[in-house]
Parts: C-alpha cells; structure tokens; sequence
C-alpha cells in the first residue's frame, strides 16, 4: 500500500485547512544525543519492528499490529494530523546513524492553547533518558514557538516509567479513571523550570 507524500514538506496544505506554522517546513529540532525530524512512509519497516514489540505495543495499542497495513494507517494518520493543523508527530533518531528510535509529539493540539503529548520508544533504548530528552525538546518547541498555554498528557498508572518520566520534566499528576494518570504542565511551571 501506497503513502501519501506531501513532496517533502507537510506544511503545504489542501485550500483551507489549517495552518499550523505558515509558510515553514516541518520543524526539526536537535538535542544533545538525538534529531526530530518530519515522520515519513520510509519509517514503516521501523514503526513496524517497534509496534510489533508486545512490550512497546502495550502502553499505546490493544495489540501488536499484525500487518504493515495497520502500520501505514498509523503513519497515514501522523502525516494527516499535521497536515489538517491538528497534530504534530516527530520521528526519533540518532542523528549521525539516521536510526529510527521511536516518535514523539502533540498528537491533538490548538496551537496558543493547549496540546496533548504522546510517544513510544523501541525498549533497546528504555532507562536512558532518550525520550525525556525528546519529550523536553516538544515541550520547549510547544511553550515557545507554538505558544501553548498547556501541555497534557494521559498514561496507565502501572506504566510507572512514563509517571516518573513525566514528573522529571515538571508535570503534575492525578488520577483519571480507574488505571490512568492525567499530567498536566503549565506554561508558568515549564518556564519557571527552565529559567
């Protein structure tokens, strides 16, 4: 199955959807270890090899995909959201190897307000600060350049590696529902934490 491409910049857009950053590409951000960069159809093999990880596959699906076609639904899905100015998902890698870590972004967001975060991340690189690294990275990219007011983010309270990931970065956490945690980070605490 085919992908849609956006020629290399998902920032063009059909007639009258949303802008999400006028007239840019794609942003890509660098962190000491890591690059951000555009998500594209070439990463399938590696969504796939990282989805099919029942141990990844948990915290996010109901189970690992069995085909590439539920993988290119993902992936269609990621292109999609940014594309209609709804979302934002980045692909991890290292930069000089060009390897696929995992994702991370704003999987809902209205920019001057408010945005919701997701990730995952392929357990070779769980326990290495990698993905607090990546997720510190949105969250200055989100309270500075999109100007959200907000950032929130939904987990399983047994996922106890993501609770304390999120509280290294400045969230605070409640209870929502029976076996799931709301973080919440305010533009006022992101800023307080970083100046």
């Amino acid at each position: 199955m085919a992908l849609p491409t956006s020629g290399g910049q998902l920032g063009s857009r059909p007639p009258g959807s949303p802008d999400m950053f006028p007239g840019r590409v794609f942003p890509r951000l660098s962190t000491q270890r890591l690059l951000l960069r555009e998500i594209t159809p070439q990463d399938r093999d590696a969504l796939l090899a990282n989805y099919s990880d029942p141990e990844v596959a948990r915290w996010f699906l109901e189970k690992p995909p069995a085909s590439t076609d539920q993988v290119d639904k993902i992936l269609r899905e990621f292109i999609s959201s940014y594309d209609r100015g709804a979302g934002l998902t980045w692909a991890i890698v290292f930069p000089e190897s060009g390897e696929l870590l995992g994702t991370c972004g704003y999987e809902r967001v209205e920019v001057g307000s408010e945005g919701e975060i997701g990730f995952d991340l392929a357990k070779a690189y769980w326990g290495k600060g990698l993905m607090t690294e990546a997720l510190a990275a949105i969250l200055a990219f989100g309270f500075g350049e999109m100007g959200l007011e907000r950032v929130v983010a939904s987990t399983y309270s047994r996922n106890l590696r993501a609770c304390r990931m999120f509280e290294q970065l400045g969230f605070c956490g409640r209870p929502e529902g029976e076996d799931s945690r709301l973080f919440v980070l305010s533009r006022a605490d992101w800023g307080a934490r970083v100046a």
